[in-house]
């Protein structure tokens, strides 16, 4: 029997940061409880704190978009069926278009060029 097994190879990078003393201890205390005292408990937590906040952040620009334009809702929602059938009128096929955008790219360029 052959067993395969992936693996999964992360580039990991160290940032230093400064915190203020009761913030650190504060960290600390947390990422053990919630991962343990073993190496790697406190990557493990900034990690996940950081992609939280990634996401919070993301998510507020998106709701500041859609406040704004209320009309955009369903395609920010859903970018795939906002854009859905709307070159379903175009008879040529994506090799042609390629091959027309290439060609104009180049005259355009050209022009520009002199």
């Amino acid at each position: 029997m052959l067993l395969y097994l992936k693996f999964q190879y992360y580039v990991m990078e160290s940032i230093r940061i400064y915190l203020p003393e009761e913030i650190a201890l504060k960290f600390r205390e947390l990422a053990m409880h919630d991962y343990g005292y073993r190496k790697g408990a406190l990557s493990k937590a900034a990690e996940r704190i950081l992609l939280e906040w990634f996401n919070a952040k993301k998510n507020a620009d998106k709701n500041k978009i859609i406040a704004e334009f209320p009309e955009c809702r369903h395609s920010i929602e859903n970018p795939v069926e906002a854009v859905s059938g709307m070159l379903g009128h175009i008879k040529e096929t994506s090799v042609d278009l390629q091959h027309k955008v290439s060609s104009m790219w180049t005259e355009k360029s050209l022009k520009h060029r002199h």
